[in-house]
């Protein structure tokens, strides 16, 4: 029987004592219940937040990861082209060996002001005048020597421009060597 708070009114006080503490019981009882519940819950939803946090972690590593390899492989690629272009298009430097190797040859008249402040060229010119002294300059050197002081003398007409290109100062170097070979050829 369902009692009512009419029906606890009209209860002895030692029964009416004995229903609200078991009604303060079952209240205390569904409170717990409740609080475990919602404990439950709570813990249901921070798993599955943890869940989705460590899938879009793993998503984002992943996507991070690849595109690293992509990055990589473009740059692998572009080096590679680099490294192609740069072995197929890089001139040949000139060196000493190359001077004296090649069959000696007067500037032509492309000579360009840098092939004239070129260390290699003024390099042959001071080893030709080391040469002269001794009086053993084949007839071949002395063209050479001759058609560098030619375009020696054409490149410095343009002084402006020889002195603020040729901070080195090949120029009046191999100018001044040039000289020194002429006066050693006069008797």
């Amino acid at each position: 029987m369902v009692r009512t708070d009419d029906a606890l009114d009209n209860m002895p006080p030692a029964e009416r004592l004995k229903v609200l503490r078991a009604r303060a019981e079952q209240r205390r009882k569904d409170l717990e219940e409740l609080e475990r519940k919602k404990k439950e819950e709570e813990l249901q939803e921070l798993a599955e937040l943890d869940n989705t946090i460590r899938e879009l972690q793993e998503e984002e590593q992943k996507m991070f990861l690849e595109e690293e390899e992509k990055k990589r492989k473009a740059q692998q690629s572009l080096e590679d082209t680099v490294e192609e272009e740069s072995a197929a298009e890089a001139p040949v430097q000139a060196s000493n060996e190359m001077y004296s190797t090649q069959p000696l040859m007067p500037p032509g008249p492309n000579t360009t002001f840098y092939d004239l402040t070129n260390y290699n060229l003024y390099n042959k010119v001071k080893e030709l005048s080391e040469k002269a002294s001794t009086g053993s300059i084949t007839a071949e050197e002395k063209s050479f020597l001759s058609g560098v002081a030619y375009q020696m003398e054409r490149v410095q007409k343009e002084e402006s421009y020889v002195t603020s290109r040729d901070p080195k100062d090949y120029i009046s170097r191999t100018t001044g060597l040039l000289k020194e070979i002429q006066d050693k050829w006069k008797p």
